[in-house]
């Protein structure tokens, strides 16, 4: 019970704005502010914050949605995409679908209860969209019919992280420390695995294992075979982040401002670097590797630090920003999001050189970075 405290205490101090569903009323919504949701196809960046829905190419808008401020709406998680067709929840028990080339809306499913309030991104798979809700609601949806759900299953706790559908499963992962399947057919719960914290971001499958990390300062494996679970890496720092998955490594972040690289074999350490940004600043976006394989890291401070494999540091360059999502690659660039500042979105080369920057719906012109 400490532990679970010790959580939302944590979560609660990183997103003021935000409050756990289980306790919130409707003034919650009015006064929240977001955390910005971002996705990348090819050259053109998707984000979703606040009240808007942008589709950003070069630094210049090419939509957004709505066309006025509608004070009602409020987006966190990122937008998923599927063929020509763009799907982003609201905080507001909803799902808006978008045309993603012209931002035109589509359809909304609305979800039967105001209490599902949607922070992480649905996923569509073998016809059904599954949606994840702070209720604890997990709803499916045949993508040839969005008028009533397929099935509904109630989890025991809240859930703020993309379900991960393998196999005819879904997996996901609820606030009080459980790793839970359900069947992708029939919304049937199959199985809860308790973890020893909190798993506060999206699972990863790699080597036929799922990998996940938790507020319990280790990352772990899930072996769907046989359902065992083995730890993997053990931190000092509670961990926010989903580790980063290589071909024969390990990459994890933590909320101490550490970062751990182990080998995937032997699962021994090959090294660590602490307290990258010197004043402890946490880590709550996920590692990802870049184009040239060199390895980024965004702090919440907005510090951002690429390592080479070997965790040598190839370059670091401070944003004076706040970020808490993980930045997206495209090209030999990344863009990252985020939080009330000079820019809603900036993008850089490898080499971590500004290659543009849009400041959102207040001023949507886009800026060429001063020399």
């Amino acid at each position: 019970m400490k532990k679970n405290k010790t959580i939302l205490i944590s979560v609660l101090v990183l997103f003021s704005a935000l409050l756990l569903s289980s306790c919130a009323g409707n003034s919650t919504l009015n006064n929240a502010t977001s955390w910005p949701g971002i996705t990348a196809e090819e050259n053109t960046i998707y984000t979703a914050y606040n009240s808007f829905v942008s589709a950003v190419e070069d630094g210049q808008k090419k939509w957004s949605y709505p066309a006025e401020v509608d004070k009602t709406l409020l987006f966190y998680a990122a937008p998923v995409i599927d063929g020509d067709l763009l799907y982003t929840g609201t905080y507001h028990n909803q799902i808006h679908i978008l045309n993603k080339n012209t931002g035109e809306l589509v359809q909304k499913i609305e979800l039967p209860s105001s209490k599902s309030k949607i922070i992480a991104s649905p996923v569509i798979n073998d016809g059904l969209m599954i949606i994840p809700s702070s209720d604890g609601a997990i709803a499916a949806y045949a993508v040839s019919d969005y008028s009533n759900p397929v099935w509904t299953t109630k989890l025991s706790s809240e859930v703020w992280t993309t379900p991960l559908v393998l196999d005819g499963k879904v997996y996901v992962s609820s606030l009080d420390k459980k790793l839970n399947m359900i069947d992708l057919k029939t919304g049937a719960m199959l199985e809860s695995v308790e973890t020893n914290g909190a798993i506060m971001d999206h699972l990863v499958y790699a080597n036929g294992v799922i990998y996940f990390s938790t507020f319990g300062k280790e990352v772990h494996t899930y072996h769907p075979g046989n359902g065992m679970v083995e730890t993997i890496v053990q931190t000092t720092g509670e961990i926010w982040a989903a580790p980063l998955v290589l071909e024969d490594r390990i990459i994890t972040a933590d909320m101490q401002g550490n970062v751990y690289c182990s080998d995937l074999k032997t699962e021994k350490s090959l090294w660590t670097l602490n307290n990258i940004t010197g004043d402890g600043s946490p880590i709550i976006a996920a590692p990802v590797q870049l184009s040239n394989q060199n390895i980024l890291i965004a702090a919440e401070n907005g510090d951002l630090f690429i390592y080479d494999l070997d965790g040598k540091s190839v370059g670091t360059r401070s944003t004076k920003l706040k970020t808490m999502s993980s930045p997206v690659v495209y090209d030999d660039s990344f863009a990252t999001a985020f939080i009330p500042g000079d820019s809603l979105l900036k993008s850089f080369s490898n080499d971590l050189k500004e290659n543009w920057l849009y400041q959102g719906e207040s001023n949507t012109a886009a800026k060429t970075p001063a020399k």
